[in-house]
């Protein structure tokens, strides 16, 4: 798993805020969609690459801006992002070495 990049002092985001459905808006990063969903306890992450599922049933954190995804069916398969919110409608995901991913709201979970 990759080390956790680092963080500003003040972090934007709350696990609250990312509830719900985004979908890339540059082309960056791995998930083209992808939503935060939670049952009970569990924090539930599923993505779609070009409309069929590509990670289902997998677990998210969210601690001082620091975004963990990981499958537990293939831990390899783990991603750890800095993660910063432009507003309601804007996310902002990092892995370190790689290029900013910015993801637009397209479904806020209830």
């Amino acid at each position: 798993m990759v080390a956790p990049l680092t963080v500003l002092a003040e972090c934007n985001v709350r696990p609250g805020s990312l509830r719900g459905a985004w979908k890339h808006v540059n082309n960056a990063g791995f998930f083209e969609q992808m939503e935060f969903t939670s049952e009970g306890e569990r924090n539930i992450f599923n993505s779609w690459l070009h409309d069929r599922p590509e990670f289902a049933g997998a677990s998210w954190s969210l601690k001082n801006c620091v975004l963990r995804i990981w499958n537990p069916r293939d831990p390899a398969l783990s991603f750890v992002y800095s993660v910063r919110m432009q507003g309601a409608q804007r996310l902002n995901l990092r892995e370190a070495g790689q290029p900013n991913a910015e993801y637009r709201r397209i479904k806020a979970e209830p």
